[in-house]
């Protein structure tokens, strides 16, 4: 793939940018219509215009947004009142996401995301391509990230691991399984201390089961068949069931994350840290006001029995001190240890 110029997305990008919205405020514009929602019945000017808008907003963002390989820079423009071109250096790309979602599979296209180093969300997003446009693009981003010839394609994998569905359907499970139970257990009690409880807890009981329902839908639909695989380009990462998402991660930044960023956070957050632990500690001396047999509440316990208030009150100080002498050396010397 050569550079050629500013390039547009694909023109059915608006129909799937849209498709989401555009089917919320078609519901909403046939439930008011009926009505359902609102006073009356019939098809009012609003809506129909809520869908123009809708579709219109679409298609204006598809026709203001354009992207090319200028390079060794990715540049997208985009924005019609405000002008927004965002210019992300090859270098420093940190990811390459592919995602398709259910709808856009349908249409043969996938959205690209590129994240560069540093940053925790997309920097760039290219919604959408075709397929081939997609992969194509996102090996040439690869390819120039390595320094190698930008029309290298796209290397083989090797599949590390890969998570069953049978597992999968388990983990998401027991994670929802043990809400239902107490929603179905509180139900049950009420219905048997209440006349006519079940009236009364049926409705939430149904919506806490579809809520426990959608949990569980949510985590194997995002999760199903997700592969971890390792290329010379990079980790990659493959899931979803109905939208799919494609991940691909440079070796070297992950190098980075673990050999440069993770010490330097950690040498910054450990005095902070163990001023935290120190604190706690100290403030468990307070429990005993609440009830909780913690050390100073058995002290006082013990000097009731001996009339000693000194000698027990100086016993539990010194206790607090040496425990809090020995956490602030745990953290000075976990702290230098991380000086870089």
């Amino acid at each position: 793939m050569l550079d050629q110029g500013w390039r547009r997305l694909h023109p059915l990008s608006p129909l799937v940018r849209s498709g989401r919205g555009l089917v919320a405020v078609l519901a909403l514009a046939g439930l008011s219509t009926s009505g359902v929602v609102g006073s009356g019945t019939g098809t009012r000017w609003y809506d129909l215009a809520l869908p123009v808008l809708v579709a219109a907003a679409a298609l204006v963002n598809w026709l203001v947004t354009r992207w090319k390989v200028d390079g060794a820079t990715l540049r997208i423009e985009t924005g019609l009142l405000r002008r927004d071109s965002r210019q992300l250096p090859i270098a420093r790309i940190q990811a390459v996401d592919l995602l398709r979602p259910f709808f856009a599979r349908m249409l043969g296209l996938a959205e690209i995301r590129v994240r560069l180093a540093g940053s925790g969300d997309a920097d760039g997003r290219l919604a959408y391509l075709t397929e081939a446009a997609a992969f194509a693009l996102r090996a040439r981003l690869l390819a120039a990230h390595h320094g190698m010839d930008p029309a290298t394609p796209e290397p083989a994998e090797s599949v590390v691991t890969s998570v069953g569905t049978g597992r999968l359907v388990g983990s998401a499970l027991i994670s929802a399984v043990p809400l239902a139970v107490v929603a179905v257990a509180v139900g049950a009690a009420i219905v048997a201390v209440t006349p006519g409880g079940l009236l009364a807890v049926g409705a939430p009981l149904a919506w806490w089961l579809i809520i426990c329902g959608s949990i569980v839908w949510r985590r194997v639909s995002t999760q199903y068949a997700f592969t971890v695989a390792v290329s010379p380009d990079g980790v990659r990462i493959r899931r979803g069931l109905l939208g799919t998402v494609a991940e691909t991660i440079p070796v070297p930044r992950i190098q980075a994350m673990r050999l440069i960023v993770i010490p330097l956070a950690l040498r910054r957050i450990v005095p902070s840290l163990f001023n935290q632990y120190v604190r706690l500690l100290k403030f468990t001396s307070v429990a005993s006001v609440i009830g909780v047999q913690e050390f100073t509440g058995s002290a006082m316990l013990v000097n009731a029995r001996v009339f000693a208030p000194v000698t027990m009150l100086a016993f539990v100080a010194l206790t607090y001190l040496v425990l809090c002498l020995l956490l602030s050396m745990v953290g000075r010397v976990l702290h230098a240890h991380l000086a870089v």
